[in-house]
């Protein structure tokens, strides 16, 4: 069999021209004979060690190599400590410098990826070398790329279908103060429940939602109750941001758990890959869950709040224990079904409607006066803000 490894491998290659495996089992595919693979595409390059990637290039004649180094970035779990001393003995110590550290120590995360090598990047501060960029998104309705695009200043050029959200914006954010117990948010675990079961009523189905969380514990929580309370929900649609790239849904509901004063925003908004990948799983519908007086604390959290609101709506969220019972006579509009009612007063008014709202903020109330004007051909209205 050694003999004759070389014309195994090719008989093997009539047989399966193409062959799909992860970076750990390769070795065990196939045997460690020089360039025996005509051409390798390694995907997520962004997200993978340097030399985690080592036994499928020696494989290899040529290799492309995809990725995006503003996603999520590679997990490495040693200390400080553990870094300091590796960089000390492996490289200063040796004469190298500290940008050799950067561009080739497997404890690199940001700058030393199979993405940044295959690119040249330099190993200094945000160069991400000179890879080719495929700027034309097909993926997300253009209000929730365009966030992505403006904190990862991608240059993107948008080319996705125009799809309609059934709940009418592509944006919603929900505030919800929040309460954390044993590292759980239980009131935007019970608003998520309560968000879903509205996106099936509207139309949605299981399978259009995925919910994602930032952190582990939080994530998991979510995942019990959701599967719990709705049984076709698959367990795979419910996890970490981190679990969710390359992963796309209809709709994505991100609970940020955050709330407590001693909560820092800080760590999610050193850098856009976090966020980035989070808004852009969403094809037709981004649903923010979280403090949102907490999360304008931080500047790309700031930035997405903003931009939710300018492109789509927030709410101050109700659960349904806080809502009133109606009394005879009257009606409760919920959620979006309020822009239907609206509509009908408009077209149903001869002379005059007041408009009476608590508050109207931002660029909200430019859009709002706008949408009224264009939807009175020859009435008149008096919008009073309380």
């Amino acid at each position: 069999m050694a003999e004759n490894l070389d014309e195994h491998i090719k008989n093997l290659s009539l047989m399966f021209p193409a062959i799909t495996s992860t970076l750990l089992s390769i070795r065990n595919i196939l045997p460690w004979v020089s360039e025996c693979v005509d051409r390798t595409i390694i995907d997520e390059a962004g997200m993978i060690d340097l030399h985690k990637t080592f036994p499928l290039l020696v494989r290899s004649r040529k290799a492309i190599i995809v990725g995006d180094p503003l996603q999520i970035e590679p997990v490495i779990t040693l200390s400080d400590k553990r870094r300091d001393n590796y960089r000390q003995t492996a490289f200063l110590d040796r004469g190298l410098t500290d940008n050799d550290y950067h561009r080739y120590s497997p404890e690199e995360e940001y700058s030393a990826t199979t993405y940044h090598r295959a690119a040249g990047a330099t190993g200094e501060d945000n160069d991400k070398g000179q890879g080719i960029c495929l700027i034309e998104h097909y993926r997300c309705q253009p209000s929730i790329i365009q966030y992505c695009n403006a904190i990862a200043n991608y240059g993107l050029k948008v080319k996705s279908n125009p799809v309609d959200s059934l709940l009418k914006s592509h944006l919603i954010a929900y505030h919800v103060e929040g309460n954390i117990q044993n590292n759980v948010n239980e009131e935007e675990i019970t608003a998520v429940c309560e968000i879903v079961q509205h996106l099936l009523t509207q139309g949605y189905s299981l399978e259009d939602i995925g919910v994602i969380s930032p952190f582990n514990a939080h994530a998991t929580a979510l995942r019990e109750r959701l599967t719990q309370k709705f049984s076709g929900f698959s367990k795979n649609s419910i996890g970490t941001i981190h679990t969710f790239q390359g992963s796309e849904k209809r709709v994505i509901i991100l609970s940020t758990k955050l709330c407590r004063a001693q909560d820092s925003v800080s760590w999610i908004n050193k850098r856009p890959n976090l966020l980035n990948v989070a808004v852009s799983r969403a094809k037709e519908l981004f649903i923010l869950v979280g403090n949102l007086y907490k999360l304008e604390k931080g500047n790309l959290t700031r930035q997405l709040v903003e931009h939710i609101r300018e492109h789509g709506d927030i709410s101050e969220y109700k659960f349904e224990s806080e809502i009133p019972q109606p009394q005879p006579g009257s009606t409760f509009v919920y959620d979006c079904d309020h822009f239907n009612i609206f509509q009908e007063a408009l077209d149903q008014a001869e002379e005059e409607l007041i408009i009476v709202t608590p508050w109207i903020r931002g660029n909200e109330s430019k859009r709002f006066i706008d949408d009224v004007v264009s939807a009175l051909d020859a009435s008149s209205f008096f919008a009073a803000p309380i």
